[in-house]
């Protein structure tokens, strides 16, 4: 239970992080 829930979190940090250098690249990119 403890690694599958260590996991999951670890998944949503490397999603969210992702997301965020998309939006970073895309922003500076048209700025």
């Amino acid at each position: 239970m403890t690694v599958s829930m260590d996991w999951f979190g670890v998944a949503v940090l490397v999603v969210w992080g992702a997301v965020a250098a998309v939006c970073a690249l895309r922003w500076f990119r048209f700025t």
